[in-house]
């Protein structure tokens, strides 16, 4: 809109506008200024809401990060408690059967009314039997107690295994307020997501703008990308590492689903697509096609959450528009690893993968890399 505001500029210029009263002049300059006011107005609200759903989408990420944590952790948790209340029935069983023969051991008692050993001391027929049987009732009495001592331990197994299966509920209980409350906050992050990209929508409202936010968008990227090569170039690579090329042709998608746009088909106007969209579930897995080193995890205008990864000679694969993610520049991954969640970050209406490899800083075609 600058340019046609300049054309008009030289048109008025060039056709004797000498002629004409130094009020109409005046009039018309008014007007260009009054037009060059109000696309700087549209461009100031653009980058305001562009921002404010940046912001939103960060937060967003980190709801649902914490929610992916949090139901980890309540499985674990489950997990736990049925080892526990598998103990506590056990326990119960063996303190029942320890129980019962000690029951069996107090009647034998009661009946002999404890007079065993007396009784053959005042009988004394048979020294050597005296012998033997002092001894067996010693025996008895020293199996008595270990039964005891059995039973006194399975108790108070019993007590700390039902101990940790009451602190544990109430663990697991917090995880689920917990997570009762992150998801409550994940849908009023998701309201005012939606409220802005409307706003955002409803600015950006032809082709033409559409073709000039693409083109910001690439922008940005294509410096990210000259700023992670210089910074590579001074990186030390890890040693072993499978080169690249080695999986040409062999690799994985990063995500599961169909392909919503190929390499290289049109996307606005003159632009074209340097990677590929693959349309997937909200939330669904993003892994690394190869091991590598993550040299970027963050947010980028235009691509949401971004992942970046350096597979040395010069090979990177980005990983866009996620929902959360789980690795941190300077992370190294393994291939298949999962390094983020399929999202529709970066002002997008619906989940999918912006997925690119680039050799030398130029996009190459991810068809031609993975089956």
């Amino acid at each position: 809109m600058s340019k046609f505001l300049l054309a008009i500029a030289i048109f008025v210029t060039s056709s004797g506008v000498q002629s004409q009263s130094e009020a109409e002049l005046e009039d018309l300059r008014r007007e260009l200024e009054e037009l060059q006011t109000d696309l700087n107005s549209y461009r100031g609200q653009v980058d305001q809401v562009e921002q404010q759903l940046q912001e939103q989408e960060l937060m967003l990420a980190q709801n649902h990060r914490e929610i992916f944590n949090t139901e980890r952790s309540i499985a674990a948790s489950e997990d736990l408690l049925s080892g526990l209340v598998d103990k506590v029935e056990r326990l119960q069983q063996q303190r029942e059967e320890q129980e019962s023969g000690l029951r069996e051991e107090i009647a034998a008692i009661y009946r002999s009314s404890g007079q065993e050993p007396l009784k053959l001391i005042l009988n004394q027929e048979d020294p050597a039997l005296f012998g033997r049987m002092l001894y067996y009732y010693e025996q008895l009495a020293t199996n008595r107690q270990a039964k005891i001592d059995e039973y006194k331990e399975t108790a108070e197994e019993l007590e700390q295994a039902e101990i940790s299966r009451t602190q544990e509920l109430r663990h697991q209980q917090g995880l689920l307020n917990y997570l009762s409350s992150a998801r409550v906050s994940l849908q009023n992050h998701l309201d005012e997501r939606e409220s802005l990209l409307n706003q955002l929508e409803q600015s950006i409202a032809n082709t033409q703008e559409e073709i000039a936010a693409n083109q910001a968008n690439r922008e940005r990227l294509e410096t990210l990308v000259r700023n992670i090569a210089v910074t590579m170039a001074e990186v030390a690579i890890e040693p072993e590492q499978i080169a690249f090329t080695e999986i040409r042709g062999q690799c994985t998608w990063p995500a599961q689903g169909d392909l919503l746009a190929s390499f290289g088909s049109v996307r606005t106007g003159s632009i074209r697509w340097d990677g590929v969209m693959i349309e997937s579930d909200m939330g669904s897995p993003v892994r690394s096609v190869h091991n590598g080193r993550v040299v970027f995890s963050d947010y980028l205008r235009g691509y949401g959450l971004l992942v970046i990864i350096d597979h040395n000679d010069d090979y990177l694969t980005l990983y866009g528009h996620n929902q959360s993610l789980f690795v941190e520049a300077g992370d190294w991954v393994q291939p298949r690893q999962m390094i983020a969640q399929v999202g529709n970050s970066g002002g997008q209406r619906d989940p999918g993968l912006y997925f690119e490899i680039r050799k030398d800083g130029e996009p190459t075609n991810p068809a031609s890399w993975c089956s």
